[in-house]
């Protein structure tokens, strides 16, 4: 009698292997996050990398962890980001100079996101949480928010470094803040202006991470647009400060 495996039986038999892994590796990286995360949401985060690491051809699992190492600082749908499509490139187009078997992405990839790193996180994410303070302090004192000033804001908020967009891309930000703002439920003027912020942060479709359950849990408790506005908002504002306070006290 021949025993035949389907490809799906074998993809899943592989992904349960390496499951534990990887969830230790996220654990280890970022073992606050990943604590609060919970064990459930964890194992869903690493499925969620583990997939296009393997649509990419990204078999080994030292390659599917730098995938799930990536998301965790641009976003588990960096690969749909504008604003990293050079990263996405290397990712998804093998080098055409290099020797037949012989993948170079995840090494080129690296030395991509270390350049990244350098101009946008900077040692122990100063860079990064000074561009983050400079924003809560302005949207502390905000009364009424709208997109269109929040377009013009983002962009400042990074020092000496201010991101020059163009009108495509531009035009790009507000609508996915648009379709993430629906799919939210939220109101058509500040909850349009809160998801282009958090889109700018969190990166594109942050309403459906899984490293951001918050954003759904929190939207979620009321069925009126305004008042799940002035909550995700609220609770933004909250997490700004705790990472801002929890690396002050590091």
């Amino acid at each position: 009698m021949n025993l035949r495996i389907a490809r799906e039986q074998i993809e899943s038999i592989r992904y349960e292997t390496h499951k534990p892994d990887l969830v230790a590796a996220m654990q280890r990286l970022d073992p606050h996050r990943f604590r609060g995360l919970g064990p459930e949401r964890t194992e869903a985060f690493v499925r969620h990398g583990w997939e296009p690491a393997q649509r990419l051809g990204l078999l080994y699992v030292n390659d599917a962890g730098y995938i799930l190492f990536l998301m965790t600082f641009l976003g588990s749908h960096f690969l749909e980001d504008f604003r990293h499509a050079e990263l996405a490139r290397i990712l998804r187009e093998p080098d055409p100079d290099e020797a037949p078997g012989f993948d170079t992405r995840i090494r080129r990839a690296r030395t991509a996101f270390i350049a990244f790193g350098d101009r946008r996180i900077g040692p122990r994410a100063t860079i990064y949480l000074a561009d983050l303070e400079r924003f809560a302090a302005w949207l502390g004192r905000a009364n009424k928010l709208e997109a269109d000033a929040m377009l013009e804001v983002l962009p400042r908020c990074h020092g000496g470094t201010e991101v020059h967009l163009t009108d495509q891309e531009r035009w790009t930000l507000l609508t996915e803040a648009q379709a993430s703002a629906d799919a939210l439920g939220l109101d058509r003027h500040e909850g349009e202006a809160i998801a282009l912020a958090l889109r700018w942060w969190l990166g594109v479709r942050f309403e459906a991470d899984p490293l951001f359950p918050w954003v759904r849990d929190v939207t979620a408790r009321s069925i009126d647009a305004g008042a799940r506005t002035r909550a995700l908002r609220d609770y933004a504002l909250r997490r700004m400060s705790v990472v801002m306070r929890a690396d002050a006290d590091v």
